[in-house]
């Protein structure tokens, strides 16, 4: 599970999308016992015999019996049980029921009803962690805030830093392995973060709240379903290489201070400091989620400048 850490980089996915997801229109769609939702405001409800995917603006997951859950949006609020893990991303994030087993969930709040249980493991991220309900497992979390109440959960100066050395770990070893099998897109992706950061800025919001969006429309087509839906299963995974794409951007910006090429171990020693020191300061009370979040959209700019990029040179070359 603590591979999967890094998601909690998908921690600022759900800040963006609460400011700019507003429509009315909803798309659904089933594949067999999977259900894919995407719209301004989704409710599900009723008996899900499989995964549950939703994206939009307030999400209202009451439908219970789902194997997996993945949400993301402005607002989540979570009711029905389900059978094994849930991975939450939103500005607030409320869980009223019962997973079985893992939850990884990130955002500006984070809610652990009373009479809710997480079965097994807790990863959080966020700007205030409040805990009324039980957890069966272990937990990792990255909070400016945390409280706990029936569960007895107290956060603790290890687990803060724990949190956040997992992070890192996890994102450098994302890093590096996007490094060497797309080092073309990867060090893309760093040039624009480091020569033009406020349009990253700029396009990366853009792109946060245009990805939703974009299934939606694509949903509303019949030829457009499948793109749609792996739309919404890559959102978490770009999501998450925009923070790896954002250090790079600062390390390579310390690279071209020296005077000599950097090596490929040179690239990533300093890669892996600067993920060391997003992490220190993503770790900070009240500030760190803010930073976070422009880490998130500025690399997620960038990527989005590099992949276009990537294909001009392709169809120049064809």
């Amino acid at each position: 599970m603590q591979q999967i850490l890094a998601l909690a980089a998908v921690i600022a996915i759900a800040a963006s999308v609460a400011g700019g997801t507003a429509a009315a229109q909803e798309a659904r769609f089933s594949l067999g016992e999977d259900q894919f939702a995407a719209g301004g405001d989704i409710r599900l409800v009723g008996p899900a015999g499989g995964d549950l995917i939703a994206a939009g603006g307030n999400l209202d997951i009451a439908a219970g019996g789902a194997v997996d859950l993945i949400a993301a949006g402005g607002t989540i609020t979570v009711d029905g049980p389900l059978r094994e893990d849930a991975i939450l991303a939103g500005g607030t994030v409320t869980l009223a029921g019962t997973v079985a087993q893992d939850v990884i969930a990130s955002g500006g709040r984070l809610r652990l009803m009373r009479g809710a249980r997480i079965g097994d493991d807790a990863l959080l991220s966020g700007g205030s962690v409040t805990l009324d309900g039980d957890i069966g497992g272990g937990i990792d979390y990255v909070a400016g805030r945390g409280r706990g109440g029936r569960s007895g959960w107290e956060p603790s100066r290890g687990a803060h830093w724990g949190g956040a050395l997992f992070g890192a770990l996890g994102t450098i070893a994302a890093g590096a392995v996007a490094f060497l099998l797309l080092p073309g897109l990867t060090l893309g992706a760093a040039a624009a973060v480091r020569e033009r950061p406020v349009f990253s800025l700029l396009l990366g919001i853009a792109v946060m709240a245009g990805v939703p969006l974009l299934a939606i429309l694509l949903f509303a087509t019949v030829i457009g379903i499948p793109l749609g839906a792996i739309a919404l299963l890559l959102y978490p995974a770009l999501l998450f290489l925009a923070i790896v794409a954002t250090a790079f951007g600062l390390s390579e910006g310390l690279l071209r201070r020296r005077l000599s090429p950097p090596t490929p171990l040179r690239r990533l020693g300093t890669f892996a400091l600067a993920v060391v020191v997003l992490y220190i300061l993503f770790a900070i009370p009240w500030i760190g989620g803010l930073l976070g979040i422009v880490a998130l959209l500025v690399g997620l700019g960038a990527l989005g400048q590099s992949l276009a990029g990537a294909r001009r040179d392709s169809l120049a070359a064809g």
